[in-house]
């Protein structure tokens, strides 16, 4: 069984591009996530999906010197990260977002066993959100996503590269859940300049310590210094916490600890 990380910058937009380039003390944001993702066991590739645009050129050289398969392409993300994954010859994909700087790859790990555990065919830790936002992982066969390929044809189940799983009432989902309240509200993302502000302030805090530490250590930091997550509290996603799809198996609520 070959298992690969998708590092999906296609969902970041074309404006999203000069944050994963900014800087997280002594690399970009990029790097940072692809260094994370690196860790999570079991995986016999990492690969970084993103557009062949020419904002992102320098990415494409920054996921290559991090070690990560890089496949571009001009059309839609699923279309995109199916291709990635034949040509990584993967077997199961973990997908993340190119702009989760802190996704933990222990928590991940927690994610992919729970999608054997629970024989599902896609497990994740969003349905509903109750961790952080940018812990969002989701795992599912290859297969799923050659099927997806075929068979989704609404604009926006191919921009979204898992909405035609998400949606897809013959699947079976698993879904990891966290702690919710005050820590599901905490925006751990980079899509807005707030958002790098709060990961620079996490890592001129931390220091490089910042690039590797558990999810536990960096909630338990937010705790001691509000002011650090008061830095992108008004971009709080609003529409995440109160989303209504959930899964079809939710696991009892883990604690922040629990990934430390």
């Amino acid at each position: 069984m070959k298992l690969a990380v998708i590092v999906d910058a296609c969902s970041v937009g074309k404006a999203g591009a000069s944050l994963l380039a900014a800087p997280l003390g002594r690399a970009c944001v990029l790097n940072r996530v692809l260094e994370r993702c690196a860790r999570v066991p079991g995986i016999g590739a990492l690969i970084c999906v993103m557009p062949n645009d020419a904002q992102f050129d320098a990415l494409a050289d920054e996921a290559e010197h991090c070690d990560a398969l890089v496949v571009r392409g001009d059309g839609d993300a699923l279309a995109l990260c199916a291709d990635a994954a034949s040509q990584a010859g993967a077997d199961f994909v973990i997908r993340v977002k190119a702009d989760q700087p802190f996704f933990d790859p222990d928590l991940c790990a927690r994610v992919l066993n729970l999608l054997h555990d629970a024989d599902a065919d896609y497990s994740c830790n969003d349905l509903p959100a109750s961790w952080p936002d940018g812990l969002d992982c989701e795992i599912f066969a290859a297969r799923l996503l050659h099927w997806a390929d075929a068979l989704a044809d609404h604009p926006e189940q191919r921009a979204k590269v898992t909405a035609w799983m998400r949606g897809n009432s013959d699947l079976k989902k698993a879904c990891l859940t966290g702690p919710g309240d005050s820590f599901a509200a905490m925006r751990w993302a980079l899509d807005w300049p707030e958002d790098l502000a709060f990961a620079q302030a996490v890592f001129a805090e931390m220091g490089e310590r910042a690039a590797s530490v558990s999810a536990a250590e960096i909630a338990s930091f937010c705790m001691r210094r509000p002011d650090v997550p008061a830095l992108n509290a008004q971009r709080n996603n609003a529409v995440r916490l109160k989303a209504k799809a959930r899964a079809d198996i939710e696991t009892p609520p883990m604690s922040m600890g629990a990934v430390g």
